[in-house]
């Protein structure tokens, strides 16, 4: 979880006494713009380190925004864990090859990759899979990690919670002086 606290409590109480409605408004602009790079500070420090795309991030992502009755906003994310066949698997002679980390590409001796055509898949299901039994089936899938748990990382939460500590200075003092300025 991230929390970004602000040091100039003191300032931003004194004008909530003096413009209570703007102070309050100016805030939950601020707030919100916040969320809104953050969530692209959190897009681009999982794809610095594992190998997903935007997309896939901003589709686990919830915002819930900040407004004049609660000066609060969440980002979270939810989601399941993803297919190994999503992290550029290829067939190698003894077993599939992953790159689920950027720039580093893992061999999985004893798995195989596979397209299942079963009517409940309609386009059929490819991921990498392995035996169960010594039997043909029944097949077990392997996944990689899921994109909340590529969030939750200890390296990319420092970096992002600096960026979302430094953007919400950088609003409130904007939305003060706007309302300061008339």
């Amino acid at each position: 979880m991230i929390q970004i606290n602000i040091d100039q409590a003191d300032y931003i109480e004194s004008l909530l006494t003096r413009f209570p409605e703007q102070a309050k408004t100016a805030t939950y602009r601020a707030i919100n713009r916040t969320t809104a790079a953050t969530k692209t500070e959190i897009s681009r420090q999982v794809r610095a380190k594992y190998n997903v795309k935007h997309k896939e991030i901003l589709s686990t992502l919830r915002v819930d925004k900040a407004h004049t009755g609660s000066l609060k906003a969440s980002i979270t994310s939810k989601g399941e864990l993803i297919p190994l066949s999503s992290f550029a698997a290829r067939q190698v002679k003894t077993g599939v090859s992953v790159a689920v980390l950027k720039g580093k590409r893992s061999k999985i001796n004893g798995l195989f990759l596979t397209t299942l055509k079963q009517p409940k898949y309609e386009k059929g299901a490819t991921n990498v899979f392995s035996r169960v039994t010594s039997k043909r089936a029944p097949l077990r899938g392997h996944y990689g990690p899921s994109i909340p748990q590529m969030v939750g990382n200890e390296e990319p939460l420092e970096k992002i919670e600096a960026r979302g500590q430094s953007v919400l200075l950088t609003r409130l003092e904007h939305e003060f002086n706007r309302l300061l300025r008339g």
